[in-house]
């Protein structure tokens, strides 16, 4: 009844287009979130990753491991249990954990339907698979629930707590802990977790003591220690890396195993029940496991096997639908946020009602049907659906920390290239290669003499980027007062992070700022044969990891800038106050951000530098200025300039590699000091990585835009307007303007300017989507459709053009790098 209630409001809010109504838990009130509109704003705010009070509950049990932590304490931990998601290796022995109980649980099931006239309560059967799954997948050590022959301690507790914490939770008379400690409710709570917290940390010392005396092998090879790697081991491996303590690994294991038992028998028991109700889509799943498996019931499932299962993909998706396994999240608001027009205060206690997001007739018609079409690729409902409309596993950076593996194997991230270096390289050990090890794998393009003098500009841009992180590097986060006293003269090492000369730091994930235009360089210097591209797929490159207005023209500004160089346009028209002007067609006449049209228009022309106000911050508007300060300063002289945005302080290596792209594209390979270069960390891989990026630049330069080899996926050019009037408006203007310099002629000449021209000629009654803060970039498209969005986004509503900013580039298919990556290389 108190579902139906929830389920009954938030209908009536969704019909009013609120999506949000407050309810009062005795002195407490809880506002329900209970619309995928707007849902992002909050679900994806970094600051809004705290868990609401009743959380607490969980932690006698599960202490703070990832599930309850919070803040940094999360950050860290979610940064150390990711790799054992993706660990190819782990993956694999996770299959055979997964085919062996699932064979019990077959034959256990067949058990039942030889009693005829009976009914049987299937979730017992489920729970008991999934707990020897999930223990064994963490631990190594099957607590055989599926053999029942006899009286198992540890899982009967972990049966017990599952009640116990659903009962409390339904009990805020027993919430405070001073009063259910006294209850004898809660004292058989404490000898259920001496049970299971002495089994989780018996296994954990044993499995630490054998840890480096084994040899670990994957598979059943006889000769050879037959101990699978686990969840465990991944820990046990970071663990004097990361200073993680016997009860730090415990609290992390029994999370794993609360996480993945809990809310997997769940979903295993309501799928099952739904397909009892609907014998026909039953029918259809079991026609699909035949044409995979054939007769051989016998043979095990593969991941390969796991891609063709599209149709049950979509049952799968329609029953957490109508019965998600965790049907509320709570967090508590960290700051003010607006909501379906509705202001949010910090403090306020949140439920994010999954399952009445699910049944919102705007977004799913007729939301009480059973209809696992809806979720079907050629679906429209699955065209036009926002990726928060459906979240069973949440959304955002708190999402199910296993969501990526499995949007990883879609088939459009499948791609690899024909460079095997390019791709993940690992040792026999599993340890990844490093790009020095690489060098000689590494094979030169076929390039000819006539590329020399552009290869020239982006080997020094490469380089050049290179040098700044490294002459930075050793003195990253000094204040400019140290640096006054003690100024950076030359390449060293040691310093901050104790390097040798010519290596550089890596930051740790979920670094902000700057970092987007850090790493900017290979994408313009690839398109520099076509500046709109160049420039249009800079300022995407920000948005992978920075969903904001200025990061996006950020990028998009010194990618222009960078490729002017590298064409070799004189210095003085790169820092000419009105550039934005002269090459409005490569920004296709989106204007810029006022802070970023600030720096263009000069803003950062001050002799005296630092003390007029230049700051070498982590913040993006002020690393780019100061790197154009060190540019605009340097005389001509790359050491002058890099040693003057090093000496501006605090983030020193992020300004110097900024200030080193544009420096090196404008100045050559062959004007940067040779001893510095000899010193650069894998320059081999450096320089043979340029000549792909001209070669493959070049090449790129005959191809069309559509990519045949990854499904889904097609790129078209940026658009200009949407009025075919505009259109031969914008291209006269090209023409007009053809004769100002080499580089402005390239894209009007290219072949991909006629395609342009042909695509939005077709398009030209298009209007672009939108999404609830920021309109989608109408220059991306996939074959199916499926709506783009940042898991990172702010707000645009700064900019005085949202509509400039189509922006916002993670799709909630992909969450990858690599989808990104796909384009570039390709």
């Amino acid at each position: 009844m108190f579902y139906d209630l929830l389920r009954r409001l938030s209908t009536e809010c969704q019909n009013q287009d609120k999506g949000v109504y407050c309810l009062w838990y005795t002195v407490w009130p809880i506002i329900f979130l209970c619309s995928a509109k707007g849902l992002e704003t909050f679900i994806n705010n970094s600051k809004q990753l705290v868990k609401s009070f009743d959380y607490i509950l969980l932690e006698p049990w599960l202490k703070t491991g990832l599930l309850t932590s919070k803040n940094e304490k999360w950050r860290s931990r979610r940064r150390i249990i990711t790799p054992s998601f993706h660990d190819t290796q782990l993956l694999n022995n996770y299959m055979i954990i997964f085919n062996e109980q699932a064979c019990i649980l077959a034959r256990r099931f067949d058990d039942c339907a030889t009693q005829p006239n009976k009914t049987h309560d299937l979730y017992p059967y489920i729970s008991a698979c999934t707990l020897d799954i999930i223990v064994e997948a963490a631990t190594g050590t099957n607590p055989k629930a599926q053999s029942g022959d006899e009286k198992n301690e540890f899982v009967e507790a972990t049966v017990r707590i599952t009640e116990i914490l659903s009962l409390r939770s339904r009990s805020p008379w027993m919430w405070p802990p001073f009063i259910f400690d006294r209850l004898p409710i809660g004292r058989e709570q404490k000898k259920v977790l001496k049970v299971l917290h002495g089994f989780s940390r018996k296994v954990i010392e044993e499995r630490l003591t054998t840890f480096n005396a084994e040899q670990v092998t994957n598979g059943d090879d006889k000769k050879k220690s037959t101990r699978r790697l686990v969840f465990l081991d991944s820990l046990l491996t970071q663990m004097h890396a990361e200073k993680l303590s016997l009860d730090d690994i415990q609290e992390e294991v029994d999370t794993f195993m609360f996480e993945g038992h809990d809310t997997t028998a769940a979903a295993l028991n309501f799928f099952c029940y739904l397909m009892g109700c609907y014998p026909d889509v039953q029918a259809k799943v079991h026609a699909e496991m035949d044409s995979i498996f054939g007769d051989d019931r016998e043979r095990p499932c593969t991941m390969d096997d796991i891609q063709q299962m599209t149709y049950l993909d979509c049952v799968i998706k329609e029953s957490m639908r109508i019965l998600p396994p965790v049907p509320i999240i709570g967090r508590e608001a960290q700051e003010d946020f607006v909501y379906c027009g509705q202001t949010i205060r910090k403090g306020t206690h949140l439920n994010i009602f999954i399952h009445g997001i699910h049944f919102d007739a705007n977004i799913f018609p007729n939301p009480n049907k059973f209809d696992p079409e809806r979720f079907a690729e050629s679906s429209l409902i699955s065209k036009e659906r926002s990726p928060f409309a459906f979240i069973p596993f949440s959304a955002g950076s708190r999402n199910c920390i296993g969501m990526a593996e499995r949007s990883k194997k879609h088939p459009a991230c499948q791609y690899q290239t024909d460079k095997p270096w390019l791709d993940p390289q690992t040792h026999q050990n599993n340890g990844i290669k490093r790009p020095d090890e690489l060098e000689n794998e590494m094979k030169d393009p076929p390039l000819d003499e006539a590329d020399n003098d552009i290869l020239n500009h982006i080997h020094g841009s490469m380089i050049g980027m290179a040098l700044g992180d490294i002459i930075g590097a050793h003195v990253e986060f000094r204040p400019r007062e140290y640096l006054l006293q003690y100024p950076v003269t030359e390449l060293k090492g040691g310093g901050t992070w104790g390097l040798k000369e010519g290596q550089v730091n890596c930051s740790e994930e979920g670094t902000a700022g700057n970092g987007a235009l850090m790493r900017l360089a290979p994408v313009p210097l690839f398109f520099h044969r076509h500046p709109k591209y160049a420039v249009q797929y800079s300022g995407l490159s920000g948005l992978i990891t920075h969903g904001d207005t200025k990061v996006y023209d950020a990028c998009r500004y010194y990618g222009a800038l960078i490729v002017a160089a590298v064409n070799k346009e004189p210095k003085e028209k790169l820092l000419h106050n009105n550039f934005y002007e002269e090459h409005e067609q490569w920004f296709a006449g989106k204007s810029l951000h006022p802070d970023i049209e600030r720096i263009a228009r000069g803003s950062y022309q001050k002799k005296e530098g630092y003390d007029k106000g230049i700051r070498g911050k982590g913040y993006i508007v002020d690393a780019l200025e100061a790197a154009l300060w060190a540019f605009w300063s340097d005389e001509g002289d790359f050491q002058n300039g890099v040693l003057a945005a090093v000496n501006l302080g605090d983030d020193t290596d992020t300004t110097a590699a900024i200030y080193g792209q544009l420096a090196g594209a404008c100045y050559g390979y062959e004007k940067l000091r040779k001893d510095w270069v000899e010193q650069v960390y894998a320059k081999n891989f450096i320089e043979c990585l340029s000549k792909w990026i001209a070669y493959e630049g070049k090449e790129w330069s005959s191809k069309q835009t559509v990519m045949p080899n990854i499904p889904y996926v097609t790129i078209q050019p940026p658009p200009e307007d949407d009025s075919a009037s505009s259109l031969v408006q914008k291209k006269n203007l090209l023409e007009r303007r053809a004769s100002k310099s080499p580089t402005e002629q390239l894209n009007p000449q290219s072949n991909s300017f006629s395609k342009f021209e042909q695509l939005t000629g077709l398009n030209t009654n298009h209007r672009p989507r939108t999404n609830t803060v920021i309109d989608r970039p109408s220059n991306l498209k996939s074959g199916s459709e499926v709506q783009f969005v940042s898991t990172r986004p702010k707000s645009a509503e700064y900019h005085p053009s949202k509509q400039m900013m189509g922006q916002v580039f993670i799709s909630n298919r992909f969450f990858s790098v690599i989808f990104v990556s796909k384009h570039l290389l390709t």
